[in-house]
């Protein structure tokens, strides 16, 4: 086939087809792949070799296993690693140099930073520094053990280490071996440490009280199940904007539904990483024989029932670094995620409810949303200036779950007669939000010791945010009953079926956290 040109066009008598074209240029993609990718692998395999291997003793302590590593790291630098360039390779074993002669004087994260610092030099993405907590992925250790009744055991080792088979190890580096295993379960185990802490402390895992136990006042026994802890999920999971506008971010309503069923059972292992926790510190504390072994650290900072909310960050401390840092970003994440919302809430909210309602109906987009940084800003330093006044109580989520509680019951009441009755009224709505704060204010006065007048009951306050929906549904229904004579608004919300249409997968995920709930509450009933 010829291709004949004319200028800078074809010329007409050539005949080339769309097939031959595709061959054409395949077989061009393949040459050019071949033309680049064979010389590039030969030179992997000529100038890039495999990693050497360490043939180092086994080291005496902390000092010589630095110097170990950064031996390894010189001579990586110096016959293997092609990531530096000729005058960043001079300033890289500048630096090991300089690192070795004050090897001493750094701890654990100030050497593995300056390696890091050495490692940056070469300017490549790829390559990075990790510490010994990554090495459980792979199986380097040369032997197996085992926690026998005297100790722990080597049970298995490599040909080199045969000699060991059956030694009794004392001591990891300079820390004694009963320091290193977990201190709970005795070196058996979550499942086993679970079972010991459950053990130790029964009565910390039931769930619905007698009136006799001194913690009926923050779970009422059966009012749990059927009083003020709906109000608060109802409330928090159904109507909250920090809640909604996640699920109104969704694509679509299966989506959307999605996303609430994932919640559900995220939810459920809520109390492995809250309550499991202040259980096992709990139990640390009370035995002698655990608090010896942790050493005199542990005695720092000790929670106590008055001051339960120091029980995280004390046992974060006993986590190895690796673990500590994957907890600090957990909970600046959980931080992060959270203030972002609720400052998007409250700006949402005074924007659009209250500012463009009522304070300029005619605001353009670009004010609206100025409106809505300041507002956020503003919401912010009040933040700032009540956080520390919740310094000095016991348990800082109770207290917020305590006090929401003042005003959820009323916001519930609201949406649910709104949406399900179609009596409901504006101005039974509006006054009913109203009433439900004394309401609720009127429950607060004897338990906190504000009167001590038998005319003030007193009850737990999830049981106080029962009453508080009935009293204010019960003003909502007599305000529209009054208003309308019965009659239905005009502005009510139709229902059908289709309104509540879920999909199958999402039936059968709520059927299984129903069950879930069910099955631990019968486990731990009391």
């Amino acid at each position: 086939m010829t291709l004949l040109l004319s200028g800078n066009k074809l010329n007409k008598n050539s005949k080339i087809s769309k097939k031959n074209i595709a061959l054409i240029s395949t077989l061009g993609i393949f040459l050019l792949i071949g033309f680049i990718g064979i010389p590039e692998l030969t030179r992997n395999l000529l100038f890039y070799p495999d990693a050497p291997t360490a043939n180092f003793p086994i080291p005496n302590n902390e000092t010589e296993a630095r110097l170990q590593d950064l031996e390894y790291f010189e001579n990586y630098v110096k016959g293997y690693d092609r990531s530096f360039h000729f005058r960043a390779r001079g300033i890289a074993l500048s630096k090991i140099n300089e690192l070795r002669k004050d090897i001493d004087k750094l701890s654990q994260a100030g050497f593995e930073l300056a390696i890091s610092e050495i490692v940056a030099l070469g300017e490549n993405g790829h390559s990075n520094v990790w510490n010994g907590s990554r090495a459980k992925r792979y199986p380097t250790m040369p032997y197996q053990g085992y926690w026998f009744d005297d100790g722990y055991h080597i049970v298995a080792t490599t040909n080199e280490y045969a000699s060991l088979l059956g030694a009794r190890v004392t001591h990891i580096g300079n820390t004694d071996i009963e320091v290193i295993k977990n201190n709970v379960s005795e070196g058996n185990g979550i499942i086993a440490g679970f079972k010991e802490i459950y053990n130790s402390a029964p009565e910390k895992f039931s769930m619905i009280l007698e009136p006799s136990n001194p913690e009926y006042k923050n779970l009422p026994g059966i009012g749990v199940l059927v009083g003020g802890m709906w109000v608060a999920n109802l409330y928090y999971w159904g109507f909250n904007q920090y809640i909604i506008q996640r699920t109104l971010a969704a694509k679509s309503l299966e989506e959307s539904q999605k996303g609430i069923l994932l919640a559900a059972f995220l939810k459920l292992i809520i109390p492995l990483i809250v309550v499991i926790p202040g259980i096992a510190a709990y139990v640390m504390i009370n035995d002698p024989e655990i608090m010896a072994r942790l050493g005199d650290s542990s005695l720092h900072n000790l929670p106590s029932l008055e001051q339960a909310d120091k029980a995280y960050p004390w046992l974060l401390q006993f986590l190895p670094t690796g673990m500590k840092g994957i907890a600090f970003a957990a909970l600046a994440a959980a931080i992060v995620s959270s203030l972002a919302s609720m400052l998007n809430s409250t700006s949402t909210i005074f924007t659009m409810d209250i500012y463009k309602q009522y304070i300029n109906p005619t605001a353009n987009d670009k004010t609206t949303v100025n409106v809505g940084r300041i507002s956020a800003a503003v919401a912010l330093v009040i933040a700032g200036i009540m956080a520390p006044l919740l310094g000095g109580i016991d348990q800082a989520f109770q207290f917020i779950q305590e006090y929401t509680g003042i005003v959820s019951p009323g916001i519930l009441a609201v949406f649910m007669l709104g949406l399900f009755w179609k009596k409901t009224t504006n101005k039974a709505a509006i006054v009913g939000a109203l009433v439900s704060i004394p309401i609720a204010l009127y429950f607060k006065v004897a338990p906190n010791g504000w009167s001590t007048s038998s005319f003030f009951v007193d009850v737990p306050f999830m049981d106080q945010m029962g009453y508080t929906l009935l009293l204010t549904m019960g003003v909502i229904a007599l305000v529209s009953y009054m208003q309308l004579k019965g009659a239905d608004d005009e502005k009510g919300i139709p229902i059908t079926k289709e309104s509540f249409k879920t999909s199958p997968l999402f039936n059968i995920g709520a059927f299984a956290v129903m069950l879930i709930v069910a099955a631990l509450y019968a486990t731990f009933w009391s």
